[in-house]
């Protein structure tokens, strides 16, 4: 039969039913089996069969699923528990021990230290133990020479910048284009102050004295400088004011300026003297103004260059125009498509047509105007 293991499925015999049907030693036969399989399974008084349920639930030795005892006392619990007490091993509800103040001197106890026992270092017990609460710590002199959550984000090199983190880190390096932080070079210096950096103010660029006069026909270097690489920008400008001390002709002459950047003449102009001899070698004067602006990006850039120049005959502090004066503007201008981002040469030339002639150059100034 089935039976601990499963259920038994017995055939129960009706009133109609011969033993040819139901065979009636099998029945008493099965009914035999599920009475004796019953009382195994039970169990005798005090079984010593672990699988008995008499064993199980009465024999000291069984463990799962185990049993219990008549106690030999009787087992009493007093007060009133609730959410805040604890069952103590003598049977009673009692609360938890409390915080006590400092001044507490019994072993065992649990104490907070002050504010000022934890500055000195000292509890006014001798046998209580101290704790300090976060609170307390940050409060005590030990709390206040921590550094605040900038000052350590500052000291890692993280964080925004603002009026606690302000402390230069090796990630601060000087093409770090960041609002609020104190830029170095990479390295250990900061970068010299130049007006590159800087906008909307105008700079000295380069300043000679005595250059080059205009004389002969072959073609005069003026003034010429190199513009470092980037100089120029997008939108920045250099201005060139070239100061004349007296001009010179001997018949009627042309005279070409230009300004040239890079490998491109970038604006040229002329003028005619007049047909007499004009000027001397102390005499007239005037002066040559030119300018290369990056127009709106790297590799585009527009130029102008003019003059203005008077001669006479006189030696007067004043000189008078008279006939065989001369006073003469001109002005031409043009663009570039030079790759700024290199270094290149910024030069004013200048060329007599024929005979002898002076174009006598007394200093050069330029600027660099920073948009």
């Amino acid at each position: 039969m089935a039976y601990p293991t499963d259920l038994s499925a017995l055939t129960n015999p009706t009133a109609g039913d011969d033993t040819s049907t139901v065979d009636h030693a099998a029945q008493h036969s099965t009914a035999n089996d599920a009475i004796e399989a019953l009382e195994a399974k039970v169990g005798v008084d005090s079984s010593a069969v672990t699988s008995s349920l008499d064993y199980k639930s009465t024999n000291a030795a069984s463990v799962d699923p185990g049993h219990k005892h008549t106690p030999t006392t009787s087992l009493v619990i007093t007060g009133t528990p609730d959410g805040s007490k604890f069952l103590r091993d003598d049977d009673t509800w009692a609360a938890p021990p409390t915080v006590v103040d400092a001044d507490e001197t019994t072993a065992g106890s649990v104490e907070e230290a002050t504010t000022a026992e934890t500055n000195a270092g000292t509890a006014s017990g001798t046998v209580a133990k101290l704790f300090i609460t976060p609170a307390k710590l940050a409060a005590s002199i030990f709390g206040l020479q921590l550094p605040t959550s900038d000052e350590k984000d500052a000291l890692a090199g993280t964080g925004t910048p603002n009026t606690t983190n302000k402390y230069v880190t090796n990630d601060d390096v000087s093409d770090a284009a960041v609002t609020g932080k104190i830029v170095r070079a990479t390295g250990t210096a900061l970068p010299a102050l130049s007006a590159i950096n800087l906008t909307s103010i105008t700079k000295l660029f380069d300043f000679e004295k005595a250059p080059t006069d205009v004389t002969g026909t072959t073609a005069v270097t003026i003034w010429s400088k190199s513009v470092g690489a980037g100089l120029l920008g997008t939108d920045n400008v250099i201005r060139v004011k070239i100061l004349l001390d007296h001009f010179e002709t001997d018949n009627t002459r042309t005279l070409t300026l230009i300004l040239k950047y890079g490998s491109t003449s970038v604006a040229t102009t002329t003028l005619v003297t007049g047909g007499a001899t004009n000027g001397g070698a102390s005499k007239g004067g005037g002066y040559i103004e030119a300018f290369i602006a990056a127009d709106g990006g790297t590799s585009a850039q527009v130029g102008r260059i003019a003059a203005q120049i008077g001669s006479s005959n006189t030696t007067t502090a004043t000189p008078s125009l008279d006939g065989e004066s001369l006073t003469v503007f001109t002005q031409g201008g043009g663009t570039a498509t030079e790759d700024s981002t290199g270094a290149l040469t910024l030069s004013v030339t200048g060329q007599w047509s024929a005979g002898t002639n002076t174009l006598g150059v007394e200093d050069v100034v330029s600027e660099l105007l920073i948009a």
